[in-house]
């Protein structure tokens, strides 16, 4: 974000002229064009597409980060990119490829809800459902039980539970995404 000008008036109230600018994978490709925001090879019209009726505020794990900007959209220790059949050598929750500059995704991009799989039939999608059956995902990909609500499937954190802000929670985040995604706010009157 860049702020063009700002004008304070009174106490402490202002009124600023923005330009965003923000680009949350760092691939070259603003959000405001992007079709795949955080860069993990599900459009986000697919992840806004898995809760009903589709919305751009979609959260099916309910950690207060929408699909579309979450790396790690159950909650359940896996990436996305994983779960949808995408290649990530290194881990870091991006989809591995040369990222189109026109529209922001690698190719082979998952451009459909029904193109991703559901492996235990129960009609919710991999990347939103934290349960293979009554296991935790998680459990079935070889991670400790001990991390996870049996219940709901998701990782356990009861505190600073995703410092980065990937979406990815700490107990199964193997590296920081910061440097690639930060948030920084400010109020304008500390200007």
């Amino acid at each position: 974000m860049t702020v063009t000008s700002a004008q304070a008036t009174g106490s402490c109230s202002a009124t600023a002229n923005v330009n965003s600018s923000i680009d949350t994978d760092g691939d070259g490709v603003i959000d405001a064009i992007d079709q795949d925001d955080d860069g993990d090879g599900i459009l986000d019209s697919v992840e806004e597409a898995a809760c009903s009726p589709s919305s751009a505020s979609c959260d099916t794990d309910g950690d207060g980060v929408p699909n579309s900007l979450d790396l790690d959209s159950d909650n359940d220790g896996i990436n996305d990119v994983v779960e949808a059949g995408l290649a990530d050598a290194n881990g870091d929750g991006i989809a591995d490829g040369v990222v189109n500059p026109s529209t922001g995704a690698v190719p082979g991009a998952v451009s459909a809800i029904g193109a991703l799989g559901d492996k235990d039939s129960d009609g919710k999608r991999d990347p939103y459902d934290a349960l293979d059956g009554t296991t935790p995902d998680g459990v079935s990909a070889g991670l400790p039980a001990s991390i996870f609500d049996p219940t709901t499937g998701q990782v356990i954190c009861l505190s600073n539970c995703d410092p980065d802000g990937d979406g990815i929670l700490t107990p199964v985040d193997g590296g920081s995404y910061c440097s690639r995604r930060c948030t920084h706010s400010f109020k304008l009157c500390d200007i």
